[in-house]
């Protein structure tokens, strides 16, 4: 079973309430098995016991609130990751990267550190 970092859990434990945080659980679970991540296909995997269509629309409900703000949610998580991994003196430089093979969009986002 997936394990969160504790620095998500404790985080996403703040943004969601318990309902809404085991769905992020379950679907991260189900997003590492899964080789694509169509919604139908997600749905129809997800450990609910109701029908497909009420799954789906659950999930894009999920999807769609208003916690998922980058602000909320992505920053401070980075930010907190970021003070714990290095030194104040660091200088960190944001890498981005996007290619494209066929139909497959990859975006790679590494940060590199180097003490001043």
């Amino acid at each position: 079973m997936f394990q969160l970092p504790n620095i998500y859990q404790q985080h996403l434990k703040n943004q969601f309430n318990l309902p809404q945080y085991l769905t992020l659980y379950l679907l991260l679970n189900l997003l590492q098995n899964l080789k694509t991540i169509r919604l139908e296909e997600i749905a129809r995997r997800f450990p609910y016991l109701i029908k497909l269509r009420s799954r789906v629309k659950k999930l894009q409900r999920f999807l769609s609130l208003k916690q998922w703000n980058i602000n909320k949610v992505w920053f401070p998580i980075i930010k907190q990751w970021i003070l714990q991994q290095w030194h104040r003196k660091t200088i960190i430089y944001l890498v981005i990267d996007r290619t494209q093979w066929g139909v497959i969009n990859l975006l790679m986002v590494s940060l590199i550190g180097f003490v001043a």
